[in-house]
């Protein structure tokens, strides 16, 4: 129950997707594509984006934030490179990356650096007006919607087979805390069982698993489970 945590989160709260890639491999492009309006700045002068550009869009049946980020490369530009630290920090967390990679340059020794980082990632080749596809990896071109489509359904299928939550998610935090602390509470009391603990301490941690299942289902409050403690025990001695 407590891995399906997340799935259940993102129906509610909605899942973050980063664009991620060196300057000028076309985030910025990719981003007002997918959003339908220029949202971010292009131009061919690298560094443009140095803070993080967000947009919400629908995919997969889901709300999904997407931000564009600041292109990874060494700068001594003091806002540039708070830029481009922004941008990590926020694909190590991010549901969602796609790592974008210029054809006309091809993956360099600095993308498979970045790239070994990354979990959740889906690499994505972009200007494929400009050069050939590479075989049997994702190519597109937004200046002639080549790969666009694919693209989109490729985002759909992952936002479904990750995310979708099946019947019975834990939808948010007080739910997940409580099958958490119940969880904690059996094993507890299984590594008392087989220590041959004294029945009283298997049955402490029992109690302890019950009453955050009935927290969960709303059989009972915390307060109820605090007038409980309280009036069967002496706290403070």
């Amino acid at each position: 129950m407590a891995e399906t945590y997340r799935r259940g989160r993102a129906t509610t709260s909605g899942l973050s997707a980063v664009i991620l890639g060196r300057p000028n491999a076309g985030k910025s492009t990719l981003l007002n594509r997918l959003v339908g309006s220029d949202r971010a700045i292009v131009t061919a002068i690298p560094g443009t984006t140095r803070d993080i550009v967000r947009e919400t869009i629908e995919i997969g049946g889901l709300p999904v934030t997407i931000a564009d980020t600041a292109g990874l490369r060494e700068s001594a530009d003091l806002v540039e490179g708070m830029g481009i630290e922004r941008a990590r920090q926020a694909a190590l967390t991010a549901d969602i990356v796609l790592y974008l990679i210029d054809l006309a340059i091809g993956i360099t020794d600095e993308d498979r650096t970045e790239l070994s980082r990354l979990e959740n990632v889906q690499v994505v080749y972009t200007k494929a007006d400009l050069a050939p596809p590479v075989p049997d990896e994702l190519s597109i071109s937004v200046v002639s919607e080549s790969g666009i489509d694919p693209l989109l359904q490729r985002l759909d299928e992952l936002v479904r087979e990750r995310f979708a939550a099946p019947e019975g998610s834990l939808v948010n935090e007080r739910q997940r805390a409580a099958v958490v602390e119940s969880a904690s509470a059996v094993q507890a009391a299984i590594d008392s069982v087989q220590h041959g603990f004294d029945e009283q301490m298997i049955l402490v941690d029992l109690y302890r698993g019950a009453n955050a299942m009935a927290v969960l289902t709303g059989a009972i409050t915390r307060e109820d489970v605090f007038t409980e403690i309280f009036s069967k025990f002496c706290i403070g001695k």
